[in-house]
Parts: structure tokens; C-alpha cells; sequence
């Protein structure tokens, strides 16, 4: 098992996000990609199912946000995060 690999293997386990191994290994996905996972859509490919999905997303950005692995809005979609910015500007939500 490479470094990559058992990072990788931690970092599941830690964050209880075992259940997802398979997903990120047939996505070819290492440990150190984790912090290019970016975008939903980047993630969608990366963990179809909804519900591991989710639960992996805030995981992964609490970690990327202890790490400062860059932006965090972006594992957001583009649309909500847009929605949110221009009700908290206008102070109307719905």
C-alpha cells in the first residue's frame, strides 16, 4: 500500500467516511487530490450516491478549511451560493 494510499485510508477513517472507499478508488481519487475536489460537480463524480455524498462534502470541507486548501464556496453550487449572496445583500429570504 502506497503513502498515498494509507493517507487516504486515515483520513477516511477518521472522518467515518469509510463507506466511500470504493467510490473514490474507481475515481482514481488519491489523498492528495482531495484538495483539488472543488466544485459539485467535481464531487457528484466522485461519490454518486446522495447520502454519502453529503455526508463526505462536509467532512471534506471542514478539512480543507483546517488545512486552508483554498475556496470553500465552490463545493457549493454556483446558483445557491449566488441565491445566498444576493439575499443576504437585499436582506430578503425566502
Amino acid at each position: 500500500m502506497s503513502a498515498e494510499d494509507k493517507n487516504l485510508e486515515e483520513f477516511l477513517k477518521e472522518n467515518e467516511c469509510e463507506d466511500i472507499r470504493e467510490y473514490l478508488k474507481d475515481a482514481q481519487i488519491r489523498y492528495s487530490d482531495l484538495k483539488y475536489i472543488i466544485t459539485e460537480e467535481n464531487l457528484r463524480e466522485a461519490v454518486p450516491p446522495l447520502g454519502p455524498r453529503l455526508r463526505f462534502r462536509e467532512k471534506l470541507l471542514s478539512w480543507r478549511k483546517a488545512e486552508k486548501c483554498g475556496p470553500l464556496k465552490y463545493l457549493f453550487p454556483i446558483h445557491v451560493y449566488t441565491k445566498a449572496k444576493i439575499c443576504l445583500r437585499s436582506k430578503t429570504y425566502p
